[in-house]
């Protein structure tokens, strides 16, 4: 404001060709304007403190105090100050952590200035030994980032939550995490924080021990670190953390109750029971446990003992019921037991293994299982062929009947069991007769121990097969030998409830020799070497030599028998082969 000279007073002046006004002074009107109006209108601003006229400063007054400004009205204003600082705690009260545990963190922005703090960056340095397990912070290498988006007024404070996990690769024992403030928007005072300098270094800032916290330190301060240098928007926080001790998970067990060599009829009870526990130093968490009951099986009760609270389902998974109590914790040294009871089913008579598993975090760490009986049941089989005597090369065919006497079953297995000199057909198996859905779940040849060929049927009922119920199963063969009078072919069904102890059959084939037709010719001569003579030899004594000449066979064979009587006067010489009644005979084979 310019200073008028006595008589003008400083009022708009204009307007101008332009139309424009603007102040000046101008001389005043003294019947209208008094010296002490004029005087008024000069006071604020004119580098004197008028306090008479109730002046507290003046802006344009030589010396200004260094903590409050001078306002256009000439009073007293705090000088304008931002001023941000951070701590970072351990959201709880744990002292100790394991490889693995997550860890809740509280990160707090404290606003210690009179200007309003937004859009405030916070960095999280991540150390090596943890992992970020919080969506809220963008993860950038070893650092992570949150914006606070909300405005902190002066004097409030904001906490912000960040959750880590210690990698299970961890080797120390310690771990420091540190968190500073990184941008701010001082700019928009155009001012800088008070006592700190945002950015993203761990390493620059002066912090005063591990866990000390200090909010009223001076970072620009300079000189030692101290808490009255300490930089009040950077903080850390240790984790110790203890050697790796392995979880020793929980068990289970299962037992059939009552007699266990009770075999069970249709609609008894079964019961079972199922003790469990921790035998580890620490508490397992989250733990659960499934049973599986059989097909054969129909759910009735159940009740558990020793742990509390749990959750308890009973659910069908793939057509299978499954009993599940949840939602438990085990301590160092706790145990309880599950008790079921089930109710025989007229189906599925195989399928009697009660199978439970207990879980931790839904991850199958143990499991046990139980049999119960059924009443007696009994398969028999019926082999035939439908040729008994074969010739070498020739092909027969067997019969397999395999019957229900008793009980019901869902699934059986045949074996066959071929002689050396019978050779598998291949391709020539089938099913058929059957008195109930019958499917053939597989069919392999192999050798057994004794090098003879198997055929090996695996079929299953998916109705059942039940008493009375029968099927077939054929196949052909080919003798490929005659070395032996007969061939014995043995077919076997096993009962699943006795398998080292099938019921078997046997069936023999016999080689046909065929009918074949042989020429022979005797000669005789007075030297082994002499000349063939007719059959008859003229002498007085001596010794003669007969010959047989054997051909003209109507079929191939691989030996025979040959048989000569001497009668009369003559005597055989050589008397190893002498018979009764002087006759001999030899075997010639080829």
């Amino acid at each position: 404001m310019p200073l008028c000279k006595p008589g003008e007073v400083f009022s708009f002046l204009g307007p101008d060709a332009k139309g424009v006004y603007t102040w000046g002074c101008k001389v005043g009107n003294k019947k209208t304007e008094s010296n002490e109006c004029q005087a008024r209108e000069l006071r604020c601003g004119d580098g004197i403190v008028q306090q008479q006229y109730g002046e507290e400063c003046d802006p344009k007054a030589p010396i200004q105090p260094s903590d409050k400004v001078c306002n256009n009205k000439c009073k007293w204003e705090n000088k304008p100050v931002y001023d941000l600082a951070l701590t970072k705690k351990l959201a709880t009260n744990k002292k100790k952590y394991e490889l693995g545990d997550l860890v809740d963190f509280t990160i707090t922005v404290y606003n210690q200035g009179n200007l309003a703090a937004k859009n405030i960056e916070v960095t999280e340095y991540i150390p090596e030994g943890l992992i970020l397990e919080d969506a809220k912070w963008t993860k950038n290498g070893d650092k992570a980032t949150r914006i606070i988006t909300q405005t902190i007024q002066p004097g409030q404070k904001l906490d912000l939550s960040l959750t880590m996990r210690i990698s299970k690769s961890f080797k120390g024992t310690k771990i420091l995490n540190k968190a500073e403030i990184s941008k701010d928007n001082s700019g928009d005072y155009g001012t800088t924080d008070k006592d700190s300098t945002p950015d993203q270094n761990p390493n620059n800032d002066c912090i005063v021990g591990e866990d000390n916290h200090y909010i009223d330190g001076d970072g620009k301060k300079g000189g030692d670190c101290t808490p009255a240098t300490d930089e009040d928007d950077h903080d850390v926080v240790p984790l110790i953390v203890e050697p790796d001790t392995p979880i020793v998970p929980p068990f289970i067990e299962k037992e059939l109750e009552g007699d266990k060599n009770h075999k069970y009829k249709v609609g008894e009870l079964v019961g079972f029971r199922m003790p469990f526990g921790n035998t580890g130093s620490k508490t397992i968490y989250n733990v659960s446990i499934k049973d599986f009951l059989p097909l054969n099986l129909e759910y009735v009760s159940s009740e558990i003992h020793g742990v509390s609270p749990y959750t308890k389902g009973l659910y069908l998974s793939g057509g299978v019921q499954v009993l599940e109590y949840s939602g438990f914790d085990l301590a160092p040294g706790q145990n309880g037991y599950l008790l079921l009871t089930g109710r025989v089913l007229s189906g599925h008579q195989d399928a009697r293994v009660n199978w439970v598993g207990i879980y931790v975090n839904n991850i199958l760490v143990d499991h046990d299982d139980a049999t119960y009986h059924p009443a007696n049941r009994a398969v028999k089989i019926e082999k035939t062929v439908d040729k008994n005597q074969v010739f070498s090369g020739e092909t027969v065919e067997f019969t397999l009947k395999v019957s229900n006497l008793t009980g019901e079953f869902d699934t059986l297995k045949v074996v066959d069991t071929l002689p050396k000199g019978l050779v598998f057909i291949p391709n020539t198996q089938f099913l058929t007769g059957q008195t109930t859905e019958t499917t053939v779940v597989s069919f392999a040849t192999g050798v057994n121990s004794q090098g003879l060929t198997t055929l090996t049927w695996e079929l299953k009922f998916p109705k059942g097969f039940k008493k009375s119920d029968s099927f077939l199963l054929k196949f052909k063969s080919k003798l490929v030998e005659t070395s032996k009078t007969k061939y014995t072919n043995i077919a076997c069904v096993f009962n699943p409830d006795d398998p080292t102890n099938p019921n078997c059959d046997p069936e023999d084939v016999m080689p046909k020799l065929e009918d074949v037709q042989l020429k022979i010719k005797k000669y005789v001569s007075t030297a082994i070497t002499g000349p063939r003579e007719d059959n008859r030899l003229n002498m007085n004594n001596g010794t003669a030599y007969f010959k047989l000449v054997i051909s003209g066979a109507t079929a191939p064979l691989t030996g025979f028998r040959v048989t000569d009587r001497i009668e009369g006067n003559l005597t055989f010489d050589t008397g190893s082969w002498l018979l009764p009644d002087n006759a001999f005979t030899g075997v010639i084979t080829f």
